[in-house]
């Protein structure tokens, strides 16, 4: 309902803004003018946010929580040092309004654009070799239950599960389209190919993902 919202109360807010400053602010090559607008429209509220909350601590900490969600929700990327760097400015989003100077925001942006660099890297390399799947291991699909990983190393695992759980899928699809009833049914012969034929899929389609991602701009954040 939060994120329904906010763009009406600031559409709403907006139309009352003398039209130069509407230019201004759509002008490019100006990153933190739609930040100077947000502020503008909240201090007409007399500090107070759309829905009669108090601009305070406890909205910056609401805020911020879902900022995070939309950074990084299944637990991929950042690391739990890099969290807590981040985490610095939970109670500060509200200060950062009224003053207009967002430092969350450009440290956000890098530190994501370092964790999708780092995952790019994880993925090539785990799917560079074939999944053993005579392993039985177990696999957490709920984010809300994860922690951000502590190292590099706990966060590489974290993905080669992930992307084994995604190969195993792609390997069943692509040998029921081959015809074969069940993965028993398949000759030994053509095992190996399917599954290699399975991570290339699953490669592709990451690859196609973090080229997104790197599209990903500071302006970006600014509008999450």
């Amino acid at each position: 309902m939060l994120l329904l919202l906010v763009p009406i109360a600031l559409l709403l807010s907006v139309s009352l803004l003398p039209w130069e400053f509407l230019l201004a602010a759509t002008s490019p090559g100006h990153d933190q003018n739609r930040t100077k607008l947000l502020t503008y429209v909240l201090r007409q509220n007399i500090g107070h946010h759309y829905s009669g909350k108090d601009v305070d601590d406890v909205l910056s900490r609401a805020a911020f929580n879902l900022y995070l969600k939309q950074l990084d929700f299944q637990k991929r990327f950042l690391l739990d040092g890099e969290v807590k760097q981040i985490r610095a400015y939970e109670q500060q989003i509200d200060d950062e309004i009224r003053t207009g100077k967002f430092l969350l925001v450009p440290l956000a942006e890098r530190l994501m654009s370092q964790g999708t660099t780092r995952a790019e890297r994880f993925v090539k390399e785990l799917l560079a070799q074939p999944f053993d799947f005579t392993i039985a291991e177990e696999y957490e699909t709920d984010p809300e239950k994860l922690s951000f990983c502590r190292t590099e190393a706990e966060l590489k695992e974290r993905w080669r599960k992930e992307l084994k759980y995604r190969v195993l899928n792609r390997y069943l699809i692509l040998a029921e389209d081959d015809g074969f009833a069940s993965p028993a049914a398949i000759p030994v012969e053509k095992r190996g190919k399917i599954e290699q034929q399975a991570r290339e899929k699953v490669l592709k389609q990451h690859g196609d993902y973090f080229v997104r991602l790197h599209q990903d701009t500071v302006q970006d954040q600014y509008d999450r």
